[in-house]
Protein backbone atom coordinates (compact mmCIF):
# COMPACT_ATOMS: atom_id res chain seq x y z
CA UNK A 1 0.00 0.00 0.00
CA UNK A 2 1.06 3.51 -1.25
CA UNK A 3 1.18 5.89 1.93
CA UNK A 4 0.02 9.17 1.72
CA UNK A 5 2.23 12.34 2.77
CA UNK A 6 1.00 15.16 3.58
CA UNK A 7 2.91 19.01 4.60
CA UNK A 8 5.60 18.48 6.63
CA UNK A 9 5.48 19.14 10.08
CA UNK A 10 7.78 21.33 12.05
CA UNK A 11 10.55 20.73 10.03
CA UNK A 12 11.49 17.90 8.65
CA UNK A 13 8.99 15.35 10.18
CA UNK A 14 5.77 14.11 8.19
CA UNK A 15 2.47 13.72 9.17
CA UNK A 16 0.83 10.35 8.10
CA UNK A 17 -1.92 9.20 6.89
CA UNK A 18 -4.15 6.75 9.44
CA UNK A 19 -5.44 5.48 5.78
CA UNK A 20 -2.37 4.08 5.10
CA UNK A 21 -0.16 4.11 7.60
CA UNK A 22 0.53 0.08 7.48
CA UNK A 23 3.56 -1.60 7.22
CA UNK A 24 6.83 -1.04 8.33
CA UNK A 25 5.96 2.80 9.52
CA UNK A 26 3.75 1.46 12.57
CA UNK A 27 6.71 0.24 13.64
CA UNK A 28 8.50 3.47 13.67
CA UNK A 29 8.62 6.55 15.79
CA UNK A 30 7.31 9.82 14.56
CA UNK A 31 8.25 12.88 16.17
CA UNK A 32 8.73 11.03 19.81
CA UNK A 33 8.94 13.93 22.38
CA UNK A 34 10.96 14.58 24.45
CA UNK A 35 11.10 12.48 27.60
CA UNK A 36 10.85 14.77 31.35
CA UNK A 37 10.68 11.92 33.70
CA UNK A 38 10.99 7.93 34.44
CA UNK A 39 9.69 6.29 38.20
CA UNK A 40 10.51 3.11 38.99
CA UNK A 41 9.05 0.61 41.66
CA UNK A 42 10.24 -2.93 41.58
CA UNK A 43 8.19 -5.63 40.16
CA UNK A 44 4.82 -3.59 39.61
CA UNK A 45 2.59 -3.21 36.48
CA UNK A 46 1.04 0.41 36.29
CA UNK A 47 -2.35 -0.29 34.93
CA UNK A 48 -3.71 3.05 37.04
CA UNK A 49 -2.87 6.50 36.28
CA UNK A 50 -3.84 9.80 37.12
CA UNK A 51 -2.55 13.01 37.22
CA UNK A 52 -3.82 15.86 39.26
CA UNK A 53 -6.21 18.68 38.03
CA UNK A 54 -3.78 21.37 39.15
CA UNK A 55 -0.52 19.40 37.75
CA UNK A 56 1.07 18.95 40.57
CA UNK A 57 0.69 14.90 41.28
CA UNK A 58 0.99 11.69 39.11
CA UNK A 59 -0.66 8.87 41.01
CA UNK A 60 0.11 5.19 40.04
CA UNK A 61 -1.72 2.29 40.91
CA UNK A 62 -0.36 -1.30 40.32
CA UNK A 63 -1.33 -5.09 40.33
CA UNK A 64 0.65 -5.03 43.37
CA UNK A 65 -1.98 -2.79 45.23
CA UNK A 66 0.48 0.04 45.35
CA UNK A 67 -0.09 3.46 45.37
CA UNK A 68 2.61 6.07 44.63
CA UNK A 69 2.02 9.74 44.59
CA UNK A 70 5.33 11.44 42.51
CA UNK A 71 6.21 15.36 42.65
CA UNK A 72 4.93 16.01 38.41
CA UNK A 73 7.39 19.37 38.00
CA UNK A 74 10.46 17.90 39.81
CA UNK A 75 9.72 13.83 39.43
CA UNK A 76 10.64 13.53 43.21
CA UNK A 77 8.64 10.92 45.14
CA UNK A 78 5.93 12.33 47.15
CA UNK A 79 4.60 9.28 48.81
CA UNK A 80 2.78 6.02 48.58
CA UNK A 81 -1.07 5.42 50.08
CA UNK A 82 -2.16 2.55 51.75
CA UNK A 83 -4.50 -0.87 50.51
CA UNK A 84 -2.84 -4.04 52.65
CA UNK A 85 -5.77 -4.40 54.16
CA UNK A 86 -8.05 -4.81 51.29
CA UNK A 87 -7.39 -8.64 50.19
CA UNK A 88 -6.29 -8.83 46.42
CA UNK A 89 -6.08 -5.17 46.22
CA UNK A 90 -5.18 -4.73 42.37
CA UNK A 91 -5.40 -1.15 41.61
CA UNK A 92 -7.85 -0.92 38.89
CA UNK A 93 -8.46 2.92 38.47
CA UNK A 94 -7.35 6.20 40.18
CA UNK A 95 -8.38 10.02 40.19
CA UNK A 96 -7.69 13.35 41.73
CA UNK A 97 -9.87 15.94 43.77
CA UNK A 98 -9.86 19.38 42.18
CA UNK A 99 -8.34 20.30 45.40
CA UNK A 100 -5.57 18.20 45.03
CA UNK A 101 -7.01 16.99 48.95
CA UNK A 102 -8.45 13.78 48.09
CA UNK A 103 -7.62 10.38 45.96
CA UNK A 104 -10.28 8.17 45.02
CA UNK A 105 -9.13 4.49 43.79
CA UNK A 106 -10.99 1.37 42.67
CA UNK A 107 -8.79 -1.28 44.67
CA UNK A 108 -10.00 -4.92 43.69
CA UNK A 109 -13.68 -4.72 44.58
CA UNK A 110 -13.16 -1.97 46.98
CA UNK A 111 -13.90 1.94 46.50
CA UNK A 112 -11.04 3.77 48.57
CA UNK A 113 -10.26 7.34 49.48
CA UNK A 114 -7.13 8.45 50.72
CA UNK A 115 -6.17 12.51 52.16
CA UNK A 116 -3.19 13.23 49.65
CA UNK A 117 -1.46 15.25 52.06
CA UNK A 118 -1.38 12.54 55.20
CA UNK A 119 -2.20 9.55 53.44
CA UNK A 120 -4.33 8.72 55.74
CA UNK A 121 -7.34 6.92 54.58
CA UNK A 122 -10.76 8.88 54.87
CA UNK A 123 -12.96 5.68 53.82
CA UNK A 124 -13.48 2.56 52.16
CA UNK A 125 -16.34 0.98 50.65
CA UNK A 126 -15.74 -3.04 50.24
CA UNK A 127 -17.60 -4.70 47.54
CA UNK A 128 -18.47 -1.59 45.95
CA UNK A 129 -19.97 -2.72 42.70
CA UNK A 130 -22.37 -5.33 44.21
CA UNK A 131 -25.60 -5.83 43.09
CA UNK A 132 -28.78 -7.59 44.05
CA UNK A 133 -32.16 -8.05 42.25
CA UNK A 134 -34.33 -10.43 43.44
CA UNK A 135 -32.15 -13.68 44.67
CA UNK A 136 -29.57 -12.90 42.11
CA UNK A 137 -26.55 -11.10 43.35
CA UNK A 138 -24.31 -9.15 40.91
CA UNK A 139 -20.05 -8.01 41.39
CA UNK A 140 -17.45 -7.22 40.07
CA UNK A 141 -13.90 -5.54 40.58
CA UNK A 142 -14.40 -1.21 40.52
CA UNK A 143 -12.48 -1.24 36.70
CA UNK A 144 -13.02 2.30 36.13
CA UNK A 145 -13.72 5.61 38.07
CA UNK A 146 -14.10 9.49 37.26
CA UNK A 147 -15.11 12.85 38.49
CA UNK A 148 -17.19 15.73 37.97
CA UNK A 149 -15.23 19.36 37.10
CA UNK A 150 -16.20 20.27 40.64
CA UNK A 151 -15.37 16.68 42.66
CA UNK A 152 -18.32 16.51 44.34
CA UNK A 153 -19.30 12.76 42.91
CA UNK A 154 -17.54 9.66 41.99
CA UNK A 155 -18.64 7.44 39.04
CA UNK A 156 -17.47 3.83 39.59
CA UNK A 157 -18.18 0.85 37.28
CA UNK A 158 -17.56 -3.01 36.79
CA UNK A 159 -19.05 -5.88 36.17
CA UNK A 160 -22.70 -4.68 35.09
CA UNK A 161 -22.82 -1.86 37.26
CA UNK A 162 -22.27 1.85 36.97
CA UNK A 163 -22.83 3.62 40.65
CA UNK A 164 -22.36 7.44 42.10
CA UNK A 165 -21.28 8.12 45.17
CA UNK A 166 -20.24 11.09 47.24
CA UNK A 167 -16.85 12.10 46.87
CA UNK A 168 -16.42 13.32 50.22
CA UNK A 169 -17.89 10.22 52.64
CA UNK A 170 -18.46 7.43 50.36
CA UNK A 171 -22.52 7.67 50.28
CA UNK A 172 -24.14 5.62 47.39
CA UNK A 173 -26.25 8.42 45.72
CA UNK A 174 -27.36 6.16 42.39
CA UNK A 175 -27.02 2.90 41.06
CA UNK A 176 -27.67 1.94 37.23
CA UNK A 177 -27.91 -1.64 36.79
CA UNK A 178 -26.85 -2.85 32.88
CA UNK A 179 -30.19 -4.88 32.22
CA UNK A 180 -29.09 -6.24 28.98
CA UNK A 181 -26.26 -8.32 31.08
CA UNK A 182 -23.34 -6.97 28.83
CA UNK A 183 -20.63 -6.45 31.15
CA UNK A 184 -19.77 -2.13 31.14
CA UNK A 185 -16.26 -1.94 29.80
CA UNK A 186 -16.17 1.94 30.74
CA UNK A 187 -17.39 4.86 31.75
CA UNK A 188 -17.02 8.52 32.01
CA UNK A 189 -19.21 11.40 33.45
CA UNK A 190 -19.19 14.65 31.91
CA UNK A 191 -17.00 17.49 33.39
CA UNK A 192 -20.37 19.67 34.34
CA UNK A 193 -21.89 16.36 36.57
CA UNK A 194 -24.75 16.16 33.57
CA UNK A 195 -24.60 13.05 32.15
CA UNK A 196 -22.59 9.90 32.62
CA UNK A 197 -21.70 7.65 29.30
CA UNK A 198 -21.14 3.73 29.64
CA UNK A 199 -19.34 1.05 27.36
CA UNK A 200 -20.50 -2.32 26.38
CA UNK A 201 -19.27 -4.81 23.38
CA UNK A 202 -22.84 -3.89 21.53
CA UNK A 203 -23.55 -0.01 22.19
CA UNK A 204 -22.61 3.18 24.24
CA UNK A 205 -25.23 4.64 26.11
CA UNK A 206 -25.26 8.20 27.40
CA UNK A 207 -27.64 8.53 31.03
CA UNK A 208 -29.01 11.63 33.17
CA UNK A 209 -26.55 11.21 36.00
CA UNK A 210 -29.42 12.30 38.59
CA UNK A 211 -31.50 9.99 37.30
CA UNK A 212 -29.94 7.15 35.56
CA UNK A 213 -32.45 7.44 32.52
CA UNK A 214 -31.31 6.95 28.91
CA UNK A 215 -30.64 9.71 26.82
CA UNK A 216 -28.74 8.57 23.73
CA UNK A 217 -27.44 4.66 22.92
CA UNK A 218 -25.61 4.45 19.64
CA UNK A 219 -26.13 1.04 18.37
CA UNK A 220 -22.47 -1.81 17.26
CA UNK A 221 -22.67 -4.50 15.02
CA UNK A 222 -19.73 -5.91 16.09
CA UNK A 223 -18.37 -7.09 19.21
CA UNK A 224 -15.44 -4.77 20.43
CA UNK A 225 -13.77 -3.47 23.62
CA UNK A 226 -14.67 0.06 24.03
CA UNK A 227 -12.82 2.62 25.22
CA UNK A 228 -14.17 6.37 26.24
CA UNK A 229 -13.11 9.66 26.42
CA UNK A 230 -14.63 13.28 26.35
CA UNK A 231 -14.01 16.36 24.41
CA UNK A 232 -14.46 20.02 23.97
CA UNK A 233 -15.53 20.72 27.49
CA UNK A 234 -17.50 17.13 27.58
CA UNK A 235 -19.53 18.08 24.86
CA UNK A 236 -18.07 15.58 22.98
CA UNK A 237 -17.94 11.34 23.56
CA UNK A 238 -15.24 9.93 22.03
CA UNK A 239 -15.57 5.60 21.62
CA UNK A 240 -12.68 4.07 20.63
CA UNK A 241 -13.25 0.34 19.51
CA UNK A 242 -10.52 -2.58 18.65
CA UNK A 243 -10.10 -4.82 15.38
CA UNK A 244 -12.67 -6.95 16.39
CA UNK A 245 -15.12 -4.52 15.45
CA UNK A 246 -15.23 -1.29 13.99
CA UNK A 247 -11.93 0.30 13.41
CA UNK A 248 -12.52 3.84 14.00
CA UNK A 249 -12.57 6.04 16.23
CA UNK A 250 -16.28 7.95 16.58
CA UNK A 251 -17.29 11.41 18.18
CA UNK A 252 -20.77 12.02 18.81
CA UNK A 253 -22.36 15.34 20.57
CA UNK A 254 -23.47 14.46 24.30
CA UNK A 255 -26.68 16.43 23.82
CA UNK A 256 -28.11 15.78 20.62
CA UNK A 257 -26.19 12.37 19.93
CA UNK A 258 -25.88 13.13 16.19
CA UNK A 259 -22.00 11.75 15.41
CA UNK A 260 -19.95 14.35 14.39
CA UNK A 261 -16.46 12.78 13.06
CA UNK A 262 -15.41 8.90 12.45
CA UNK A 263 -11.18 8.25 12.43
CA UNK A 264 -10.58 5.31 10.77
CA UNK A 265 -7.71 3.02 12.88
CA UNK A 266 -5.00 0.64 12.04
CA UNK A 267 -4.85 -0.67 15.64
CA UNK A 268 -6.77 -2.03 18.48
CA UNK A 269 -7.19 0.75 21.36
CA UNK A 270 -5.85 -0.12 24.85
CA UNK A 271 -6.50 3.52 26.04
CA UNK A 272 -7.89 6.95 25.36
CA UNK A 273 -7.67 10.17 26.26
CA UNK A 274 -7.70 13.84 25.20
CA UNK A 275 -5.66 17.36 25.71
CA UNK A 276 -7.41 20.51 25.98
CA UNK A 277 -8.88 22.16 23.26
CA UNK A 278 -11.01 20.31 19.83
CA UNK A 279 -7.98 19.35 17.90
CA UNK A 280 -6.30 16.52 18.86
CA UNK A 281 -6.83 12.36 20.62
CA UNK A 282 -4.19 10.49 22.12
CA UNK A 283 -4.47 6.70 21.75
CA UNK A 284 -2.53 3.61 23.01
CA UNK A 285 -2.24 1.13 20.87
CA UNK A 286 -1.77 -2.63 21.02
CA UNK A 287 1.02 -2.58 19.11
CA UNK A 288 2.93 -0.74 22.28
CA UNK A 289 2.85 3.11 20.50
CA UNK A 290 1.37 5.94 21.86
CA UNK A 291 -0.79 7.66 18.84
CA UNK A 292 -1.29 11.95 18.42
CA UNK A 293 -4.49 12.34 16.36
CA UNK A 294 -5.26 15.18 14.86
CA UNK A 295 -9.09 15.20 14.36
CA UNK A 296 -9.16 18.29 11.51
CA UNK A 297 -6.62 16.59 9.32
CA UNK A 298 -7.41 12.67 10.60
CA UNK A 299 -3.71 12.13 10.82
CA UNK A 300 -1.05 10.78 12.89
CA UNK A 301 1.47 13.73 14.59
CA UNK A 302 3.42 11.46 16.07
CA UNK A 303 3.58 7.88 17.19
CA UNK A 304 6.22 6.00 19.38
CA UNK A 305 7.05 3.47 21.79
CA UNK A 306 7.28 4.85 25.31
CA UNK A 307 8.50 1.38 27.46
CA UNK A 308 11.26 -0.94 26.55
CA UNK A 309 9.67 -3.93 24.62
CA UNK A 310 10.69 -6.32 26.95
CA UNK A 311 7.27 -5.22 28.43
CA UNK A 312 4.49 -3.57 27.75
CA UNK A 313 2.90 -0.13 28.07
CA UNK A 314 -0.07 -0.85 30.07
CA UNK A 315 -1.79 3.07 31.09
CA UNK A 316 -2.40 5.91 29.62
CA UNK A 317 -2.88 9.73 31.63
CA UNK A 318 -2.95 13.67 30.57
CA UNK A 319 -1.40 16.17 32.46
CA UNK A 320 -4.94 18.86 32.39
CA UNK A 321 -2.50 21.78 31.62
CA UNK A 322 -2.13 19.66 28.21
CA UNK A 323 1.71 20.01 28.57
CA UNK A 324 2.90 16.21 29.58
CA UNK A 325 1.65 12.54 28.60
CA UNK A 326 2.07 9.61 31.20
CA UNK A 327 2.61 6.32 30.65
CA UNK A 328 2.75 3.23 32.65
CA UNK A 329 4.23 -0.30 31.86
CA UNK A 330 4.43 -4.02 32.72
CA UNK A 331 7.96 -3.50 33.60
CA UNK A 332 8.20 -1.72 36.74
CA UNK A 333 7.94 1.32 34.99
CA UNK A 334 5.83 5.06 34.78
CA UNK A 335 7.38 7.76 32.25
CA UNK A 336 6.31 11.33 31.93
CA UNK A 337 6.67 12.92 28.64
CA UNK A 338 6.52 16.26 27.10
CA UNK A 339 3.66 16.53 25.13
CA UNK A 340 4.48 16.75 21.19
CA UNK A 341 2.55 19.52 20.44
CA UNK A 342 4.06 21.94 23.03
CA UNK A 343 6.63 24.17 21.21
CA UNK A 344 10.48 23.73 22.33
Amino acid sequence: MIHRLLLPLAGSAFLISLFGATGPVLGEDLNKPALVHTFRKRNNTFRALAVSPGSEYVVAGSDLGKVYVWKLQTGKWFKSLSTKDIVGAHVHALAVTPDEDIVVGGVHHALRAWDLDSGDVLYTVPEAQNHKIGRQGYSGDVRFLSLDRAGRFIVSGGGKTLKVWSTYDGTLVKTHFERSHKSILDSVVTPDGRHVALATKHYTKVLERKTMKQKHVFQYTHHSKRKLALAFGGRELIVGGDPLGEKALRIFRIDSGEKVQEIPMKTRIRALAVPPGKKRVVVLDDQDHVAVINRKTETVEARWKPHDPRGEPTSLALDPSGEHIVTGSSIWTVKVWKSPWIPE
